[in-house]
């Protein structure tokens, strides 16, 4: 197994699964929970996250497809998308500053493509979590975009919930790659004129939360 990523929650591992290149994401075990506990949260996300992941595809959403689930031991086997990269590396590789120049680079289109993405997601209730420009994957041989890692999903959400994945996604944008500005403005461009009239709260409630962040960073 070649370890790929390693966060807090979980490790994920190149193996290949039954002749073909796959991805296994092993949920890790927290000592310091007690062991029932422990074992009953990663089993709960664990099902989160496939839920996520099988919602966003019935919808038209591209997700890494799961081929095989070990609840035992917290364990999904899933699509490799090869000829793919995160986003994050997609904005360094193609950053262009000026407006006219923007609207006609890969990263317009990206942009766009993912704010569509979050729009179709949130008309159906399904929330990320932890939405940052390295859970998007674009497929270097058509740009298309895979949404990964639904670790702290949901399929059931409220604005405030909404509104705080598309801050997420903002305040990650903005830290990572200060000068996409324009980048994060054309993925609430994209967002807004997506979502059905029965979430257009949203937008309201994401002002709210950008206050209260602010809030927070003055007060250290």
């Amino acid at each position: 197994m070649l370890l790929v990523k390693q966060g807090a929650e979980a490790k994920i591992f190149k193996v290949m699964f039954y002749d073909k290149e796959a991805l296994v994401k092993i949920r890790s075990r927290k000592s310091y929970r007690h062991s029932v506990l422990d074992c009953s949260l990663n089993n709960k996300r664990t099902k989160a996250e496939i839920r996520c992941s099988l919602k966003c595809k019935m919808i038209g959403i591209r997700t890494p497809a799961i081929y095989f689930v070990d609840f035992l031991n917290n364990k999904i086997y899933m699509e490799y998308i090869k000829d793919s990269i995160t986003v994050k590396q997609f904005i360094s590789e193609n950053n262009v500053e000026g407006a006219d120049d923007f609207e006609q680079s890969n990263l317009y289109n990206v942009a766009r493509n993912i704010g569509h993405i979050i729009a179709t997601m949130h008309n159906d209730d399904i929330v990320h979590g932890d939405l940052t420009t390295s859970n998007f994957l674009v497929d270097t041989s058509n740009n298309q975009i895979a949404v990964i890692d639904f670790g702290l999903g949901s399929t059931v959400s409220t604005l405030e919930d909404k509104a705080v994945d598309l801050y997420v996604l903002e305040r990650a944008i903005l830290s990572s790659h200060p000068k996409s500005v324009k980048f994060i403005e054309e993925i609430m461009k994209s967002y807004k004129s997506n979502i059905s009239a029965s979430i257009v709260g949203v937008l309201k409630k994401l002002e709210e939360v950008r206050q209260r962040g602010r809030k927070r960073s003055m007060a250290g």
